[in-house]
C-alpha cells in the first residue's frame, strides 16, 4: 500500500531537479520494457550523455527512482481530428468529447488546444461551428460558452439533436453525464479512438496501459516554447503496434474496460507516449457546474 502523502513529498524533491518535467508513481522500465515493479518515476527532458539533466538519485526517502526519457511532451493539437471533428470559427478542428441530450438539442463538450480562439488568456470566439461526420456530412451548430485554463481551451457547442445523432457514430460515442472511473490502477488497460494511427490506413480503436499516476505537476510545451503545468494526469504507454495518440487526438475520450471515463488525451511525446487528463483536471477549467453537466461520479 502506497503512503501517498509520503510518496508525494519525495516526488516534490525530485521535481525540483533541473530537467525533471514531472514525477509519477509508476512501473519501472527494464531493458526498455515496463515491469510490475513500482517506483517514483521521474520523467525527464533527456537523460542520455551528454545531457542537460543531472544524474538523479537512485532512491529518495527510501523510495526507488526510475527515469523515463520522455523529451518535451507537447499538446496533441492538430489541424486534423477524426473523432467528431468540429470546424471552429478559427478555421481549425476541435474534438467533440462528450454530448448530453437537452430536449431537442445536443449540448457538446468541445476541446482542443488553440483551436477555439484564445486572446489574452480569454475565450474570444462564440459563433457557428460545423460537426463533420466520417461520411463528410456536416451539421451546423454554435458555440455558446468557453472555458480557459492555462493555454487549454474547452467550449460548449449546441447542435440540433436529430442531426447530431446521425453523425455521432464512432465506436466510443458517449452520452453525458458519463460515469467516471473513481480509481485508476497501474497496469490497467485503457482505450480510445485514435485519429490517425501510424501504420494503419485510417482511424481506429487503440489500447494502452497506465504506467504512471501523477504525484507532481507535469510540464507540457505549447506554442512558442511556453510551458503549461498539468495536475491530475496519467501516463499511458501504448500496447498496440501503433502509438496510443498523435497530433489531432487532443480531447479524445479515454475509457476503461467497463466504459467508464478515465480522462481525455491532452499531450504526448514524439514516440507515441501519452498523457491523459483526468476528468477532475477539467474541474479547474469548467467549474463545478460545467463539470457536473458532462461527468458523474
Amino acid at each position: 500500500m502506497v503512503d501517498w502523502e509520503r510518496a508525494t513529498a519525495a516526488a516534490e524533491k525530485l521535481a525540483r531537479i533541473d530537467g525533471v518535467i514531472g514525477v509519477f508513481w509508476g512501473h519501472r522500465q527494464r531493458a526498455q520494457k515496463f515491469v510490475e515493479e513500482e517506483a517514483l518515476s521521474a520523467h525527464v527532458v533527456w537523460k542520455r550523455d551528454p545531457s542537460p539533466t543531472p544524474l538523479l538519485p537512485t532512491h529518495v526517502d527510501g523510495y526507488p527512482v526510475d527515469v523515463v526519457d520522455i523529451g518535451r511532451p507537447t499538446h496533441r493539437a492538430g489541424d486534423i481530428s477524426c473523432l467528431q471533428p468540429v470546424l471552429t470559427p478559427s478555421g481549425r478542428r476541435s474534438t467533440a468529447s462528450l454530448a448530453v441530450r437537452d430536449g431537442s438539442k445536443a449540448v457538446v463538450l468541445l476541446s482542443g488546444h488553440g483551436t477555439l480562439g484564445i486572446e489574452n488568456g480569454q475565450f474570444s470566439r462564440r459563433g457557428a461551428v460545423q460537426l463533420i461526420a466520417p461520411s463528410g456530412a456536416r451539421v451546423e451548430g454554435k458555440i455558446t460558452k468557453g472555458f480557459v485554463g492555462g493555454r487549454v481551451d474547452h467550449a460548449v457547442g449546441v447542435f440540433e439533436l436529430r442531426a447530431f445523432d446521425r453523425v455521432l457514430d464512432h465506436p466510443l460515442a458517449r452520452t453525458a453525464p458519463a460515469p467516471v472511473a473513481r480509481e485508476v490502477k497501474l497496469g490497467q488497460r485503457v482505450t480510445h479512438f485514435t485519429c490517425v494511427p501510424a501504420g494503419r490506413l485510417g482511424p481506429g480503436i487503440v489500447h494502452g496501459h497506465v504506467r504512471g499516476l501523477w504525484l507532481t505537476p507535469l510540464r507540457v510545451w505549447g506554442a512558442g516554447g511556453t510551458t503549461v503545468a498539468y495536475t491530475h494526469t496519467l501516463f499511458v504507454h501504448w500496447s498496440d503496434a501503433v502509438p496510443f495518440s498523435l497530433a489531432g487526438d487532443s480531447g479524445s475520450l479515454v475509457v476503461d474496460d467497463m466504459g467508464r471515463v478515465v480522462g481525455t488525451v491532452v499531450a504526448g511525446s514524439g514516440d507515441g507516449e501519452t498523457y491523459v487528463l483526468r476528468p477532475h483536471g477539467l474541474l479547474d477549467i469548467t467549474g463545478s457546474e460545467g463539470w457536473r453537466t458532462f461527468f458523474r461520479d
